[in-house]
């Protein structure tokens, strides 16, 4: 073999090797930006997941607040109520406005559309804190078993309480709800017993960590 055709050999193995490693190169670029690409799509997504859970936990923390606030207003009206003895001229107009919701307060919605959405995206898989889903199971867990009580054992019963054939009369209404007092019961064990209240705590308290670890 002559020097040139071993030259001209040398040249196109040389130029193999340089487009070979060219294309590999390329490759691995790909991969990599594509990589990076996807880590930062993956976070954004992660973000949005979070600010929408955080916003939903800081609504139901004030659900929970409110819910407090109205156990405290009607515990006071019905210890009224007792009080009175069936003489309702007796009981203060606000007091009687609490308790048959002619006053309110103001309403949040109780929501858990955002956690539901999170379960069912794919954002759950790549979650690297595992710790962190372990809290946010067990903090909605604690609030939907809290506010289904609440919702059975007194709202569901108190809307019960109060028959729309006596709306108009005030007298025959407190009449009719001192013989049912089944939301009544209901509200002298929390207050005997303060366990709702306490739970409600907890769950302020569980939602602030759990907020607080989300924005990290």
């Amino acid at each position: 073999m002559t020097k040139d055709k071993i030259k001209n050999k040398n040249r196109t193995m040389s130029i193999f090797y340089a487009n070979l490693f060219g294309m590999i190169l390329g490759i691995i670029l790909t991969f990599g930006l594509n990589a990076v690409w996807q880590k930062y799509e993956d976070k954004k997504k992660t973000r949005k997941m979070t600010t929408l859970l955080i916003k939903e936990l800081e609504v139901n923390k004030k659900w929970f607040q409110v819910q407090e606030k109205e156990f405290k207003q009607h515990i006071h009206a019905y210890n009224m109520l007792l009080a009175a003895d069936k003489q309702w001229e007796s009981i203060h107009e606000d007091s009687l406005q609490v308790y048959l919701g002619i006053i309110n307060s103001p309403v949040y919605p109780f929501s858990t559309s955002a956690w539901q959405i999170f379960q069912n995206s794919d954002i759950i898989q790549k979650l690297s804190d595992k710790d962190l889903l372990i809290v946010l199971t067990d903090c909605y867990n604690y609030i939907n078993i809290n506010y289904d009580m609440i919702m059975k054992e007194y709202w569901n019963k108190k809307g019960d309480e109060l028959p729309i054939e006596f709306i108009n009369d005030v007298n025959a209404l407190l009449d009719e709800l001192m013989t049912k007092k089944e939301s009544f019961r209901f509200l002298k064990f929390v207050e005997n017993t303060g366990f709702l209240f306490h739970n409600i705590s907890n769950i302020e308290t569980m939602i602030d960590r759990v907020i607080s670890q989300l924005d990290n």
